[in-house]
């Protein structure tokens, strides 16, 4: 093994033994942490004794937003989380230097306006993208929702907590995700709008909080996950505000 893997496979070693205490405790049930340990081990065999198992495994899919991002409940009054919540790990201490940046981009023949409020009415999303499972609201105002959003990447199921954020002052909404492995991810929807049609564009900024993983948030959750969806999102949007 080079000296490059052998520093690549320290590194997830240590932050994996740091993190395996207390995912165990508080992160809850995670299917993407277990699978990415096992692939860790099929990679890297050697390895995978030193490696503790991150979570436990659960065919549960947890709906229960936790307390801390309430703005007001029994929980937040009581300090203790309700018993389905699905916590997170802290970020780390020190944030990796190479942070993902994506955009993804689209001209659509419509007004500004009419493709803002689609973009920002996510109780309509399941209705005309097909690749949305569903929107479940923890919160909901006229400027600001907290939400669980449930979509596919082709036929694999993933699902994330985002606040939301409707700007109609900048003509823009904005997201940042709140739990998972895309926590602190920060999403901004921009519409430009010229005589022929409204350029639209989907930015994605995400600064991975294990610094021994973030060589793979650019091309797992950048190429793999937002590029698909985004793109997909973006051309069914396409479709969906020229026909009205």
């Amino acid at each position: 093994m080079s000296a490059g893997c052998s520093s690549i496979c320290g590194n997830f070693t240590t932050c994996s033994r740091s993190f395996a205490k207390e995912g165990q405790r508080s992160f809850g049930h995670s299917r993407s942490v277990r699978l990415l340990t096992k692939l860790f081990s099929l990679l890297w065999p050697s390895y995978s004794a030193d490696i503790p198992l991150l979570v436990s495994w659960d065919r549960r899919e947890h709906s229960c937003l936790p307390a801390r991002f309430m703005t007001s409940s029994p929980s937040a009054q009581t300090g203790r989380p309700p018993v389905s919540a699905t916590c997170t790990f802290e970020p780390a201490a020190n944030p990796p230097l190479n942070p993902m940046h994506k955009a993804n981009t689209i001209n659509m023949r419509a007004p500004k306006e009419r493709i803002f409020e689609a973009a920002a009415n996510l109780e309509l999303w399941p209705t005309f993208l097909p690749h949305y499972r569903y929107i479940h609201y923890f919160q909901r105002g006229s400027k600001r929702n907290v939400v669980k959003m449930a979509a596919y990447r082709d036929f694999i199921p993933i699902a994330w907590i985002s606040e939301q954020i409707i700007d109609r002052d900048l003509c823009e909404v904005r997201f940042k995700h709140l739990t998972f492995w895309t926590k602190g991810m920060e999403v901004v929807w921009k519409f430009e709008q010229s005589e022929r049609d409204t350029r639209v564009s989907i930015v994605h900024d995400l600064r991975f909080r294990i610094p021994a993983l973030a060589f793979a948030a650019e091309p797992i959750i950048g190429g793999f996950l937002i590029d698909n969806i985004a793109n997909k999102t973006l051309r069914c949007m396409k479709t969906y505000v020229e026909a009205r």
